[in-house]
This record gives C-alpha cells, structure tokens and sequence, in this order.
C-alpha cells in the first residue's frame, strides 16, 4: 500500500475520532436539554450536525481507483435507491440520541400515512413532555412502543398490521409426540422417560419437537417434585438458583442449547452500542462471536407486579440494544428474541427492524412451564411461539456467510486473502457482488465478515 494511501487513511482515523467525540457531547447537550425542558433540543442538535458536516467538506479525499476497491455501497444497494437494505438503516435515529432526523428513504407507509415521521413526532412530544433521568430512560421511549401507544397515534389497521405475528399451529404429529411423552414421563422413573423418548424421536425432523423435551430429559430435576397432583405456585423452588435449575433452563437450552454460543448468567453486563452509558444485566443473554443474541429476564414465584411491569419495559430495552449491537456489527438480523420468565409463566417476544425509527416489539406466545414430571402436556401450547422463537436465533447465530480458511474462486475471480485475514466470516451478498465488478485476481481486506477494500 503507498504512502499516500497510509496518509488518507490516517487522516480519516481521526476525522473518525473527532466524529465520535462531537456524537458524544451531542448526546451530552440532549442529556442537559432535556432536565433544562426550556431549549429547543432539536434546533441544538441541527446546529452540532453542521459544526460535524464541515470537516467533511474540508477533508480533500482522493479517490481510489476503481481497481483498487469495492466498497459496501459499491457492492450492495445504495442507500438513496428504491429499497435500501437494513445495513443502511440509521438505527440510532430519534430524540434523545444522535439525531432526531429521518435520514433514509426506508419509511413504513401505509395508504398514505408516514408511519416512521408519525411515531417520531409523538416520540419527540413524549421527550419534551417528560422529565428524562438519564441515556435509558431516553431509550425507553426512543421507538419502544407498547399496543396502546400504537392505537393512540395510529389507524387501528394499521396497527393491527404492524403487530401480526404468523406463529406456525401446532402439528399433529407434534401433538402427539409430546401427549405421548407426557403420559409416559408421568408414569415411569426419570431414566425410563428419558430412553423412551429418544427411541421415540429418531427420524423426527421437526427441531423444536424434539429439542424442547430432549433439553427437560438432560436433568431429573422435575422428576423431584413428587406429588400426587400438579405443584402449586408456593411449592416452586424460592431460592433463585434451585429455581432456575429446575424450571427455567430446559426452555432456554430448548431454543438455544445446540448452538455454539457462551451463556451468560446474571452478572454479565449485555454489550451495548459505542456511546451508551448505562449497564445493563440480564438474568440470560446467549453471546455468539462476541455479539449477543437472545436475552431471557426471569422473576422467581412470589415477585410483586410493579416488579414484573418493570422487567417487561427492561426486557424490551434490553431486546432493542441487542438489535443495535447486532447491526452495528454488520449483522442484517431479522429480528431479536426475548423471554420474560415469571413464576411457570414465560412470555415469549420478539423486537425487529425494517424501517427507519419503526422497532416493532411483538408479543409471540404466552405459555406455562412444567413444574415437575406431571405438567410436560404444558408444553404443547408452546410449540407454535418456540416454533418462531429458536429458527430466529439461529438465523441470527448463522447468517448467510461463510467461513474464508483459503482463497479461493468464484466465477472468473480468483480471490486471495492474507494470512492474518484468514478464518473470517464473508457474507455472500458481497461474495457475489466481486463478479459483477472485477476479472483477474483481487485480494481482499475483512472487517466483521465485510469486504472494506481490495486490491489488484
């Protein structure tokens, strides 16, 4: 790489720091606006987003040559294009954070009405309203948006179809494995049960059907709780971690237990995006790569009501920072799943992005959990939310990328990547993308399964 090229890149490493430090106090003045209630917060961010444009125009950046480099925007659509793609979404919009623009064509219009413009607008009014504490209440009513403000400032069709959820039906045979299972485990010894199943399941290919209860089988825990008739809510374990042990970590292990990812247990802090100063700790997240991806908050049998109301806006807070973390990573999720966990009930969500200031936080299932080895008949109920609930994790967990050990060629380009640069990531989309641009060999430079240069 030339000199002249090492010079560019080191001025636009520190047009990059200065960028960060005026996001920075940006937020720093919205935090101060907002206690103050008196100062037009939107005029103030204006005015630090053209202090931030003007060393852009300053910066005399050459162009690289059209052989040397095929950038995301050269390998993907364009932001100002019909459609663009989630990686263009700004997802930090809003009050109370970067910027209280909409700055992308990727709106939600339904029969004429701005559905991204409508919610920010009453999102800026709620801010100008409240008395905001600190960066997570902003991020509490930053597009966290619950069924009753959705009907407030939306046409009920609207709404309704925004919320719709399609949750696959239980199938038959689905039906039948887990009455099947559920009457034996009932009836025989724990070891017993667990032989019985696994010779009923072989073959099966539905993944939920059989994950689920192979995930209850690995523990006789449930198998403890001996009683004549189903335990009531009082017997459930009351300390946190027997509770947790016995009725709580089957479901999770369910829908994220044969994945290859590090689980996190109560005094893990949840990554957050660059800028976000409050720490959140979930009672679970599941972490893959070093990005998180499916967030559990769990309450034990007894918790007051304001406690659970509380857990719900965390959760959903918590849902949304992973969301963010995931794209800025480079990541195009679908979606982000959440299990709120209270007593043996368990509220199974999801929270998505597909248009600007529009995250959707959508209410999958409602489902009990067993209790012990009488209550597995429970878990029917379950199949249709868990049916949605595991497929998006693993989307998340396993995009559509592919693991780079060599070079390798695709077409008519042979593509050569360094030693150090090995053992990444490559998202497809970009894969195929070099076909339409180059001929030859090309070598190229990764950041987070990304192609950021190349070279001839």
């Amino acid at each position: 790489m030339s000199k002249s090229w090492d010079e560019i890149l080191e001025r636009e490493s520190q047009q990059r720091q200065f960028e960060q430090l005026m996001e920075q106090r940006k937020i720093d003045l919205r935090r101060q606006n907002v206690h103050q209630l008196r100062i037009d917060g939107d005029a103030m961010t204006r005015e630090l987003d053209e202090v931030l444009r003007e060393p852009n125009q300053k910066l005399d950046r050459p162009k690289r040559p059209s052989a040397e480099v095929a950038t995301e925007q050269e390998s993907a659509s364009a932001p100002d294009q019909e459609r663009p793609t989630k990686k263009y979404i700004d997802h930090l919009v809003g009050p109370g954070t970067t910027s209280s623009r909409l700055n992308t064509s990727s709106r939600l219009i339904v029969e004429e009405i701005d559905v991204s413009e409508a919610l920010l607008n009453a999102c800026r009014d709620n801010l100008k309203k409240s008395e905001i504490a600190n960066e997570s209440d902003l991020l509490t009513i930053n597009f966290i948006f619950d069924v009753n403000f959705l009907r407030k400032h939306l046409p009920t069709a609207t709404t309704e179809s925004l919320l719709n959820v399609i949750v696959l039906k239980p199938t038959t045979s689905a039906i039948t494995l887990f009455m099947d299972f559920s009457i034996f485990a009932a009836t025989h010894p724990y070891q017993e049960a667990k032989r019985h199943l696994r010779n009923r399941i072989q073959g099966k290919e539905d993944c939920i059907v059989t994950a689920v209860p192979l995930s209850y089988t690995e523990r006789p825990d449930l198998w403890k709780q001996v009683s004549s008739h189903p335990a009531s809510l009082p017997s459930l374990p009351q300390n946190e971690d027997a509770y947790i042990q016995s009725v709580v970590k089957s479901i999770i292990f369910g829908i994220v237990g044969d994945l290859d990812v590090v689980d996190h247990w109560s005094r893990d802090p949840l990554p957050t995006p660059y800028g976000f100063e409050e720490l959140y700790f979930p009672d679970y997240f599941a972490e893959f790569d070093n990005l998180p991806l499916f967030v559990v908050e769990i309450k034990k049998p007894g918790a007051m009501d304001d406690d659970l109301e509380g857990d719900q806006r965390k959760l959903s807070c918590m849902m949304k920072l992973v969301l963010d973390t995931i794209l800025d990573a480079g990541v195009l999720a679908s979606s982000v799943i959440g299990l709120l966990i209270r007593g043996s009930r368990c509220e199974a969500s999801s929270i998505s992005l597909d248009n600007e200031a529009l995250y959707i936080h959508k209410l999958i299932g409602v489902f009990e959990l067993p209790k012990n080895n009488l209550q597995f008949g429970l878990l029917c109920p379950a199949i249709g939310p868990l049916k949605f609930a595991r497929p998006t994790a693993w989307d998340t967990y396993k995009p559509d990328a592919t693991l780079i050990n060599d070079d390798f060629k695709l077409g008519n380009v042979e593509v050569k990547l360094p030693k150090e640069e090995r053992h990444q990531k490559l998202y497809l989309e970009d894969v195929w993308a070099l076909t339409g641009l180059f001929k030859g060999n090309i070598d190229l430079h990764l950041r987070h399964g990304r192609i950021i240069s190349t070279e001839r």
